[in-house]
């Protein structure tokens, strides 16, 4: 069990009404790793979070004892967690740090000049060329030589994206309505 693993399942237990003996034991092995380094009170907190998590079944007295004791058992995980204190010998390139930082400015800036654009559209104006007429209730669609209305919302953004803009033709090709036999 990785050490966040284990902190994972410790801030998990107190939710739980029944624990496995599995996972009992799996924690009291982790901690007993760390006995060496303790003091008393913490050895303490851990013989008696122990304790209340070998009883198998939880009672709500004894889940508010654990996520009391959660936060110092937890700590005591990550003051005695060994790292690695080797240092890292990779060898960075300047060059290609230097590159992905510029395509990341250049990504940037794109994003930053449509924000504009984008923040200005919102449910009563889904998309540049539809509004809502608020009297009828109706999306009207007024681009180039297109007038279209709809009580639709997706309808008329689906004609917008084939009439106005013909890359988008392929995800929604025409259909045909069967009973106005007009092009929805």
């Amino acid at each position: 069990m990785t050490v966040s693993q284990l902190i994972e399942t410790i801030q998990q237990i107190p939710k739980q009404r029944y624990i496995k003996n599995n996972t009992c034991t799996q924690i009291e092995n982790k901690m007993k790793t760390y006995d060496k380094k303790l003091d008393n009170d913490q050895k303490q907190d851990i013989q008696e979070y122990i304790t209340i998590v070998k009883q198998g079944k939880l009672k709500k007295t004894d889940r508010k004892k654990l996520s009391i004791l959660n936060h110092s058992l937890i700590n005591i995980i990550k003051e005695n967690e060994e790292f690695n204190e080797q240092p890292n010998e990779d060898e960075i390139d300047s060059d290609t740090e230097e590159s992905t930082i510029d395509k990341n400015d250049e990504i940037e800036e794109q994003l930053d000049s449509k924000v504009e654009k984008y923040n200005k559209f919102n449910d009563s104006h889904p998309m540049e060329g539809v509004a809502l007429n608020g009297n009828n209730w109706r999306f009207r669609l007024k681009k180039d030589n297109i007038d279209k209305k709809s009580e639709d919302r997706d309808k008329i953004i689906k004609f917008a994206y084939r009439n106005v803009n013909p890359t988008f033709s392929n995800h929604y090709p025409l259909k045909k309505d069967e009973k106005t036999n007009k092009f929805i």
